[in-house]
């Protein structure tokens, strides 16, 4: 599929679902301009068997793009093969590649594309990459967030099958405390000036760091979890506390992820709300706990 005078451009993504769960929420593109914001229009003209027929539109930053489409879908090939037929771009096509994966399926896309206009090619083919990689882009986080969220639905109206375990949100006391952790992962590590490490530290998402796969109580009840480390240390709250809310919200979706039942906010993380006044529960659809009552009751 390549060609030595196309733009290739291609993006990866582990989603937390089954493979076909994945492929079927990608064919029904006319439900995505109802939840991915890039998207402004995708209508399907004519649909036979494995092959359809789309009309896009997206934009970002007020950039309009439009174009219409032939899919093909491919089981034996795990692929959905697109082609354009017609729009803004010269060429335009591609392929969504998927694989299992431990957590989920691996999601690959590759898009080739050309814009073949004369003078201003080589100055907007770098721009038009980007507004393309944004929306592949979008599209994948969208895409995961809304079956994520269709999760959590069905959690609620009584499907318990597909929700279980918990998480704890945590963090680094100080940037000490940081240092140490980093100390202990590579004795060798050369530490950085405080500014430097710090600014590093900011611009580092939320990850999962540790999985207990098997969790037994007293009681012999059995469940599982997981420990997921918001990128922030407490003295970040008076710089910027919309920044470490931002990343708190975005670990629970992170959780969310796993599937989990519950959140349980560890730390300063339960604080952050309180503080600009918003209720993390809003943001998320997984419940959450502070563990402020059962402090109370102790």
């Amino acid at each position: 599929m390549p060609g030595d005078d196309l733009i290739h451009i291609q993006l990866k993504k582990i989603i937390h679902a089954k493979k076909w769960k994945v492929v079927r929420q990608l064919t029904k593109v006319w439900e995505f301009p109802s939840y991915i914001p890039c998207v402004r229009e995708a209508v399907v003209i004519k649909k036979e068997r494995n092959k359809m027929k789309t009309r896009w539109c997206i934009q970002i930053d007020k950039f309009p793009i439009t174009w219409e489409e032939e899919e093909t879908l491919s089981l034996r090939q795990n692929s959905i093969f697109f082609k354009a037929v017609g729009g803004d771009l010269d060429k335009f096509k591609g392929e969504w590649i998927f694989k299992n994966h431990a957590e989920g399926t691996e999601v690959t896309v590759n898009i080739y594309l050309k814009l073949d206009i004369p003078v201003i090619r080589i100055f907007s083919e770098a721009h038009i990459k980007d507004l393309i990689t944004r929306n592949f882009e979008a599209i994948l986080e969208s895409l995961e967030n809304h079956m994520v969220s269709k999760r959590y639905a069905a959690y609620r109206r009584g499907d318990k099958g597909k929700i279980s375990g918990f998480a704890i949100l945590g963090h680094f006391y100080n940037f000490n405390h940081l240092v140490r952790c980093l100390k202990m992962l590579n004795p060798d590590f050369h530490i950085p000036s405080q500014e430097f490490l710090s600014s590093l530290f900011t611009m580092t998402p939320s990850f999962k760091i540790y999985d207990m796969k098997e969790f037994l109580s007293k009681t012999g009840t059995k469940t599982h979890g997981c420990f997921i480390v918001c990128t922030f240390i407490p003295e970040m709250l008076d710089k910027d506390v919309h920044a470490v809310y931002s990343k708190v919200v975005r670990a629970c979706k992170l959780a969310e992820k796993q599937g989990v039942g519950i959140v349980a906010l560890g730390g300063f993380t339960s604080m952050v709300g309180e503080r600009l006044g918003h209720q993390i529960s809003e943001e998320v659809d997984v419940s959450v706990t502070t563990g402020n009552t059962y402090t109370a009751a102790l």
